[in-house]
C-alpha cells in the first residue's frame, strides 16, 4: 500500500534529528550544568544546603527533559531552551553569596531563565507555530524579565535588593524613586505575564487537535503552577528584599519548576502507553472491515471525530462514501488529505483529516498503514454498495416510468376510447327514439347494453392501470373507492396524509391484489387493512380470515414483492393452511 499527500501538508517534517546534533547538545548541556553547579561558592552548600540541593536537582530534571525533547523531530524549539534553563538554574542560588558578582549574575540569569522557560513551553508539544498574539507575548516576556530586570539593578544598590553590601553591583544611576518605579513595573509585569501564559495555554488547548490537546493538559497544569508561583515569589522577594527572602524564593520556584518535567514525563508515558494500546486494538477496531468500521478506527486512533474515509470509484471517476454515494470533495484547502494507493499503484481511497494533524504525519502514516488490509476490504464493500445503490436507483426509475405510463394509458382510455364509446351510446339512443320499427329498436337496445358493458370494462381497465382518484385524493380515498366495488366486507384504517406517489402506488396495488385474492380465492368473511407511519417508513398490514395457503411465490405476489423491494422496502406473506392470510409491507416514506 502506498500513500501520498500526508507529508506535503506537515510544514516540512524533517524526520529524525541527526545523532551528531543529539551528542553535541548533550555535551554542551551537561558540561554547562556541571560547570554552573561547581561554580557555586562553598558557602552556599554550607549555609543553604536545602536550597542549593533543590536548584541542582531541578537543573538536572530540566536538562534531562530538554535532552529528551531534543530527540524528537518536532520538539527542538522546546528542548533547546529547557537545556539552557537547566544550565543556568544553579546560578539562582548565588544570590546568597556576600561577595563578588554572584548576586548580580543570579539576579540577571534567573530572569533570563524564566524567559527561556516561557519560550520553551509556548512551543510545546510539537513545535507549534506561533501566532501573532504569542509573538507579542514573547516580546513582552523578554523585555520584562531581562532589560527591566537589568535596569532595576542599574538604578539601585545591592542592599536595596536584599543582597550583601560588599557584592559587586553595576549601580550606574542609583535612585530610590527610579528603583521603586522599576520594582512596580517588574512586579506588575510578572503577575500579568503569569496570567497571560495561562490564558495562552487555555486558548491553545481549545484550538489544538485531539492528540495535542491530550499532551497539553499536563503541560497546562505545570505551566499554571510554575507561572503563578514564579510570579508571586519573584514579586514578594523584590518587595521584601532580604537574603532569606531570596533563598526562600529560589527554593519555592525550584519546587514549582519540577511540575514542568513531571508534566512532560507524564505526557511521554501516556503517549507510550497509548501507542501500545493502539497497536493492540487497531485490529479489533476494523473487525468486521466495513467502511463504517474503518472510518471509526481512523477517528479513534487519530482523535479526530471529523475524519472521513472516501473510496475511489473508477466507474464514476470520483470518490464515494461508505454508503456508495458521491462524497463531498476532499480537496478543501482547509482540510488535510492523505491519498492511499493499492500495491498495484491504483488509486484506492483518500482520508480527509483535521489539518492540525499535519504536525503528526508519522502517526497518520502509521494509522493508514495499520488498517491497510481492512481499507482494501472496505473499498470492495463500498464499490458493492455503490453498485447496489445504482441498481436500486435504476429499479426506482423503472417504477417511476411504469407509473407514468400507467397514468398515460389510463388517461388515454378515459379521454379517448371511453368518450368515443359514450358518444356512440348517445347516438344509438337517439337513433332508437327516432325509429318506430320494434325490431330495430330491440336490436339497438341490445347493442347499447353491450356498449354499456364495454364501457364498464374500460373503466375497470383504467382503474387497474392507475386510478385517477389515487393521484387526485391519495391512498385512503382510492382504497375506499376500491372496497366499495367488492363483495367482501373490508375494514380500512389508513393515515390521512399524502405519501410519495411511488409509495402510494405500490401500497394501492398490494391492497388491491390482497383484497382480490381474499374475495375470489380465499373465501374470506372479512378483510382488515391497517397502515401507519413509523420511524420514517409506511407500515401496512392486510389480513383476512380465509382458508389461507396463498402462494407467496406466485406471479401476482412475486411481482408485488419486487415492486416493494425496488423502493427499498420489505414484503412478507404469512398464509398457513386454514389460518387466514397476512401480508406485511414496510416501505421507506421520504
Amino acid at each position: 500500500m502506498q500513500m501520498a499527500g500526508a507529508r506535503d501538508r506537515t510544514r516540512g517534517d524533517a524526520g529524525p534529528v541527526p545523532q551528531e546534533r543529539d551528542v553535541r547538545w548533550a555535551v554542551l548541556g551537561w558540561t554547562g550544568l556541571v560547570a554552573s553547579t561547581a561554580a557555586s561558592a562553598p558557602s552556599t552548600w554550607r549555609d543553604w544546603p536545602t536550597t542549593t540541593t533543590l536548584t541542582v536537582l531541578v537543573a538536572v530534571a530540566l536538562t534531562a527533559t530538554g535532552q529528551f525533547l531534543l530527540g524528537r523531530s518536532r520538539a527542538r524549539r522546546t528542548g533547546a531552551p529547557l537545556v539552557a534553563v537547566g544550565v543556568v538554574w544553579p546560578t539562582s542560588v548565588w544570590g546568597v553569596v556576600d561577595h563578588g558578582a554572584g548576586p548580580f549574575l543570579s539576579w540577571t540569569l534567573s530572569g533570563a531563565a524564566w524567559a527561556l522557560l516561557g519560550i520553551a513551553m509556548l512551543s510545546y508539544p510539537s513545535d507549534l507555530p506561533w501566532t501573532r498574539g504569542v509573538r507579542i507575548y514573547v516580546a513582552v516576556l523578554v523585555t520584562v524579565l531581562v532589560p527591566v530586570n537589568v535596569a532595576q539593578a542599574l538604578v539601585s544598590q545591592p542592599e536595596w535588593n536584599g543582597f550583601a553590601a560588599g557584592a559587586w553591583w553595576p549601580a550606574l544611576l542609583p535612585s530610590r524613586s527610579w528603583h521603586v518605579t522599576t520594582i512596580v513595573i517588574y512586579s506588575t509585569g510578572c503577575l500579568a505575564l503569569a496570567a497571560g501564559a495561562i490564558s495562552l495555554f487555555v486558548q491553545r488547548m481549545r484550538a489544538a487537535s485531539g492528540i495535542d490537546r491530550a499532551a497539553l493538559l499536563p503541560a497546562l497544569l505545570g505551566v499554571s503552577t510554575g507561572a503563578v508561583i514564579g510570579a508571586v515569589t519573584t514579586s514578594g522577594q523584590v518587595l521584601v528584599a532580604s537574603e532569606q527572602a531570596w533563598a526562600a524564593m529560589v527554593a519555592t520556584q525550584s519546587i514549582a519548576l519540577l511540575a514542568l518535567p513531571i508534566s512532560v514525563a507524564l505526557t511521554a508515558v501516556r503517549t507510550r502507553l497509548a501507542d501500545v494500546e493502539m497497536t493492540k486494538t487497531v485490529g479489533q477496531l476494523v473487525r468486521p472491515a466495513t467502511p463504517d468500521a474503518v472510518e471509526r478506527a481512523v477517528r479513534t486512533l487519530l482523535h479526530d471525530p471529523s475524519a472521513t474515509v472516501q473510496f475511489w470509484s473508477p466507474e464514476r471517476s470520483g470518490y464515494i462514501d461508505g454508503d456508495g454515494q458521491p462524497a463531498v470533495s476532499g480537496a478543501d484547502r482547509h482540510r488535510m488529505t492523505v491519498e492511499v494507493h493499492a500495491a498495484s499503484g491504483d488509486r484506492l481511497a483518500q482520508v480527509v483529516l483535521d489539518p492540525r494533524l499535519g504536525h503528526h504525519a508519522s502517526l497518520v502514516d502509521w494509522t493508514v498503514t495499520s488498517i491497510g488490509l481492512a481499507l482494501e476490504n472496505a473499498w470492495l464493500q463500498a464499490q458493492l454498495r455503490a453498485q447496489l445503490g445504482e441498481v436500486r436507483a435504476s429499479r426506482t426509475r423503472i417504477l417511476d416510468a411504469q407509473l407514468s405510463e400507467r397514468r398515460r394509458l389510463g388517461r388515454n382510455l378515459h379521454d379517448g376510447a371511453q368518450q368515443k364509446l359514450l358518444a356512440l351510446s348517445m347516438r344509438l339512443e337517439a337513433a332508437r327514439t327516432r325509429t318506430s320499427d320494434e325490431t330495430t329498436q330491440r336490436e339497438l337496445t341490445e347493442i347499447k347494453d353491450q356498449l354499456r358493458t364495454a364501457l364498464a370494462d374500460i373503466r375497470d381497465l383504467a382503474r387497474g392501470l392507475h386510478p385517477a382518484v389515487l393521484t387526485q385524493a391519495g391512498l385512503g380515498a382510492a382504497v375506499a373507492e376500491m372496497v366499495g366495488r367488492r363483495s367482501v366486507p373490508v375494514l380500512v384504517d389508513l393515515p390521512a396524509q399524502r405519501l410519495d406517489e411511488l409509495v402510494e402506488s405500490a401500497a394501492y396495488f398490494v391492497i388491491s391484489e390482497a383484497i382480490a385474492n381474499a374475495d375470489k380465492h380465499a373465501g374470506a368473511g372479512t378483510v382488515s387493512i391497517r397502515g401507519r407511519l413509523l420511524d420514517g417508513d409506511f407500515v401496512l398490514r392486510i389480513s383476512d380470515d380465509g382458508h389461507g395457503g396463498a402462494d407467496a411465490d406466485g406471479a401476482g405476489l412475486r411481482g408485488l414483492a419486487d415492486r416493494v423491494s425496488a423502493l427499498g422496502g420489505s414484503f412478507v406473506v404469512v398464509s398457513p393452511p386454514d389460518g387466514g392470510t397476512r401480508v406485511d409491507v414496510r416501505i421507506p416514506a421520504p
